[in-house]
């Protein structure tokens, strides 16, 4: 008979491990494309995008797209959201002033 602590984790035996992220849902990628077309269509076109660009990049995956958002300029795996937080920028931690009293919340 095993005990407790000499049964394997479902992990690989990491305790620390941290879960895949979910995948981007049809909503999700369509604000992504509409994002993209309205700021391109005002000329604004992100400078990280720019750089992340490499001409010789092909993915089936991202190809063909709906004839709106055929000319987008848009990142490799852009579509990917394990890809997006494998190389995004951790945010900041801002404190919060501290917790609200009722009567605060009330005023409001």
């Amino acid at each position: 008979m095993t005990t407790p602590s000499s049964t394997p984790k479902s992990n690989g035996g990491n305790v620390d491990a941290v879960p895949p992220p979910k995948p981007y849902t049809e909503y999700t990628i369509f604000f992504h494309l509409e994002r993209a077309h309205i700021l391109q269509s005002s000329d604004i076109i992100d400078e990280e995008v720019m750089l992340s660009l490499d001409p010789s990049h092909y993915d089936p995956l991202e190809l063909p797209r709906p004839p709106r958002y055929e000319h987008l300029v848009l990142p490799p795996y852009w579509y990917s959201s394990s890809h997006k937080t494998a190389t995004g920028k951790e945010h900041k931690h801002q404190k919060r002033a501290g917790p609200m009293d009722p009567e605060t919340l009330s005023k409001t």
